[in-house]
């Protein structure tokens, strides 16, 4: 039986390394890639969820804003002031995620 690999690569390559360096470079590569792909994947995973987090309270807010466009008393818009308030906040947060000591939705362009 045998494995395939040669005990003294420089006699089996006669002394030819350009193509082995050639695969191990090329491997190293395809590992970096491998990381940045993965990291990105991170990224757009948790903007995906802050995203969603901002939807959701935008969604509910403005459905209780239209329930009370007829008539609404003092109480229930204070209600839904105080809830939109928060909701803002929550938004606001949601942007300022970071992943990785890195902000998900701040980018510097230059």
């Amino acid at each position: 039986m045998t494995t395939g690999k040669f005990f003294d690569q420089g006699t089996a390559l006669r002394g030819d390394f350009s193509a082995l360096a050639a695969t191990d470079h090329a491997l190293a590569r395809l590992s970096g890639f491998t990381a940045a792909t993965t990291e990105l994947t991170l990224m757009g995973e948790t903007m995906q969820r802050a995203l969603s987090v901002i939807s959701d309270a935008t969604t509910e807010l403005a459905a209780n804003l239209l329930r009370v466009t007829s008539g609404a008393s003092d109480t229930l818009l204070s209600s839904i002031l105080s809830t939109g308030s928060r909701d803002f906040n929550t938004a606001i947060s949601a942007l300022n995620t970071r992943l990785a000591d890195k902000s998900a939705f701040w980018r510097r362009c230059f």
